[in-house]
């Protein structure tokens, strides 16, 4: 009786806090039906600290990943998967964790390792559930790095993944034709090298008009220097046309550096938003 008594006292704490970890998730999921993120993330974070198996842990931290993403607070998502080992979880959430660390690193613009985190789903996972949401995940990330062939072939594998084969041929013409128009890479320093001629620079970003009118203000800049200096006025001439010519010129290579940028932004969001089209109408057929 006295040996029962004790294991009953032992065993108590974690029985107790088992039940407390199942009904703060509870507490957490009405919360969270009610919108209330803030609190229904404080809950299943102590649903994980009074857990002591490893099955409502993960539960625990993957419900507060949802609340993270409502939030858009997607760099603290990796913080919270890492919580636990990968190696003790369990197989079946194997699919599921890949696809959060995947989709906050997207979301976190971490594209590099989204695309390691799509790889090792794809060589460690057999369970498909979540095959249609990383190919369309693995399709926007290459999109994204300018990595216009394996994004092509990555449509190619969620067209052929989501629709039946009588069905298929037209949306991988359609998606043959894209890769055809994709859109053209302006490195930043190339620009700035191009800058050494005035306004190069900046036709090379796609901006000839003012490529134009900063060749003219070199131009100016230039000519009133020599100006100055012809008319017997070298201290005017060197520290305005000179001072001007510097401004201008290095400016320039600056300016033209950030419309590359610039350009290559506007181009990426127009094709992406061609891509997503694709990817919505295969979804939706």
């Amino acid at each position: 009786m006295r040996y029962y008594l004790i294991c009953i006292f032992l065993c108590a704490p974690c029985l107790i806090k088992a039940q407390s970890a199942t009904e703060y998730i509870v507490i957490g999921d009405s919360l969270y039906a009610n919108n209330e993120n803030d609190n229904a993330s404080l809950m299943y974070e102590r649903a994980y600290f009074y857990s002591t198996e490893v099955q409502i842990s993960a539960e625990a931290i993957l419900k507060k990943v949802e609340c993270l993403k409502k939030k858009g607070a997607f760099r603290e998502v990796k913080q919270q998967l890492d919580k636990i080992s990968f190696s003790i979880l369990p197989t079946e959430l194997h699919p599921r964790w890949h696809y959060e660390i995947a989709y906050s690193a997207f979301c976190s613009k971490e594209f590099d390792r989204a695309e390691n985190q799509i790889k090792l789903y794809e060589a460690l996972t057999i369970d498909s559930t979540f095959r249609k949401s990383m190919l369309f995940l693995k399709v926007v990330t290459f999109s994204n790095e300018f990595k216009w062939d394996e994004m092509n072939s990555a449509l190619e594998q969620y067209i052929n993944f989501v629709l039946p084969e009588n069905n298929r041929q037209t949306y991988l013409d359609v998606a043959s034709d894209l890769l055809n128009h994709k859109p053209k890479y302006r490195h930043p320093d190339r620009a700035r090298l191009l800058s050494y001629i005035p306004g190069l620079g900046q036709l090379y970003a796609g901006y000839p008009i003012e490529g134009a009118f900063s060749f003219l203000l070199n131009a100016s800049a230039l000519s009133f220097g020599i100006y100055q200096i012809v008319n017997g006025f070298p201290f005017t001439g060197y520290f305005g046309g000179a001072g001007l010519l510097q401004a201008f010129y290095f400016g320039g290579q600056n300016r033209a550096a950030v419309l590359c940028v610039k350009k290559n932004e506007k181009n990426r969001k127009r094709f992406i938003g061609n891509v997503i089209g694709i990817l919505t109408k295969v979804s939706k057929d």
